[in-house]
C-alpha cells in the first residue's frame, strides 16, 4: 500500500496536511533531477546540533547567559542554525529540568540569539524592569514567556509549568556563562 494522506492535529484541529496527488511506479528520472539548481545557494536543513554546556561559549558568536543559581540541572543544549528563508536567526536552546521523581513538570528553557526573535506571539505583554512577559495563549497549555536583552543577547525564558514569578526570578539572575579557555591545539 501507499500512504496517500497524512494529517497532524493539535487540540483536534489539523495544522499540517500532506497529500499525494498521484502515484507512479517504475518512473525513469533524469540524472540531474535531484541536483540543486545551477547558480543557487542551498542552505542546509534546519537541524539542531547538540553540544555540552562547556562547549557552548566557543560555539556561538554571542554571550550565552544562564541563571546564576538554577533550581535544577541542564538537561539538553542545542544550537539551531539560522533559517534565513523564514527569518529565524541562529539560536541556542538550553533545557533545565528537575531529575527528582515526580517532578517531570519542573522544567524551563532558555532560547538565546544575537538577533531579535521573529514572529508574533499571542501574548498580552506586561513590563517588569528591563523585561517583558506574558503567556502565549496560542499554545495549550499556555507557554509562559519572559523576553529580555542583556550583553547584546536576546533571551526568552520559557516554561509551561513554572509560575511567572519563578521565570522572572530566573531572568533577573542571568549571568554570562563562565568561559574556560579554549583547548590548546595538539601542536602547542
Amino acid at each position: 500500500g501507499v500512504l496517500l494522506r497524512s494529517e497532524a492535529r493539535i487540540g483536534g484541529e489539523p495544522f499540517r496536511i500532506l497529500e499525494m496527488e498521484a502515484v507512479i511506479y517504475d518512473e525513469e528520472f533524469a540524472p540531474d533531477v535531484f541536483s540543486p539548481p545551477a547558480g543557487q545557494e542551498i542552505e542546509p536543513a534546519w537541524v539542531p546540533r547538540s553540544v555540552s554546556l562547556d562547549e557552548l561559549p566557543h560555539a556561538v558568536p554571542f554571550t550565552v547567559l544562564v541563571p546564576e543559581h538554577p533550581p535544577f540541572g541542564v538537561d539538553d543544549v542545542d544550537i539551531f542554525p539560522p533559517d534565513r528563508q523564514h527569518g529565524v536567526p541562529e539560536q541556542v536552546h538550553i533545557a533545565f529540568a528537575s531529575s527528582f521523581f515526580g517532578e517531570d513538570d519542573r522544567q524551563f528553557w532558555l532560547v538565546e540569539s544575537a538577533e531579535p526573535f521573529p514572529g508574533k506571539r499571542a501574548v498580552e505583554w506586561q513590563k517588569a524592569d528591563d523585561m517583558r512577559f506574558g503567556e502565549d495563549r496560542d499554545i495549550d497549555p499556555p507557554l509562559r514567556v519572559v523576553q529580555l536583552k542583556r550583553f547584546d543577547t536576546h533571551v526568552e525564558v520559557r516554561s509551561y509549568y513554572l509560575k511567572m514569578e519563578e521565570l522572572l526570578g530566573l531572568a533577573r539572575q542571568l549571568v554570562p556563562l563562565r568561559q574556560s579557555p579554549p583547548p590548546l591545539h595538539p601542536s602547542q
